[in-house]
């Protein structure tokens, strides 16, 4: 039962995962970013890596006042200072709103 418990979630985060709109950042170090006030940094470019996402400038963000949000800006800086590449995954590339996954 265990198994079968842990095989469904997996293919519930998987789903959920694949849903949404992704984008790769080939080269971070070209990677536009702005904080504002409350804690949230504004990704200000990803469609300068997938032209279908939306343009400049404050549509997609990551909340650094949560957990969550504090990983993924410190995996962000640290490839930015690798110059590597990452993956961002947002719920719609067509609407305003947080970055939900990053990865490579």
């Amino acid at each position: 039962m265990k198994k079968l418990l842990t095989g469904i979630v997996c293919l519930f985060f998987t789903a959920t995962a694949l849903a949404d709109d992704q984008v790769t950042v080939t080269d971070m170090t070209q990677l536009r970013w702005q904080s504002d006030p409350t804690g949230r940094i504004y990704i200000r470019n990803l469609s300068q890596f997938d032209a279908t996402f939306l343009g400049c400038c404050y549509n997609f963000y990551v909340d650094t006042t949560t957990a969550d949000g504090k990983a993924k800006w410190s995996a962000i800086l640290t490839t930015i200072l690798t110059g590597g590449s990452l993956y961002f995954f947002v719920a719609n590339k067509t609407v305003p709103g947080p970055v939900t996954y990053i990865g490579n």
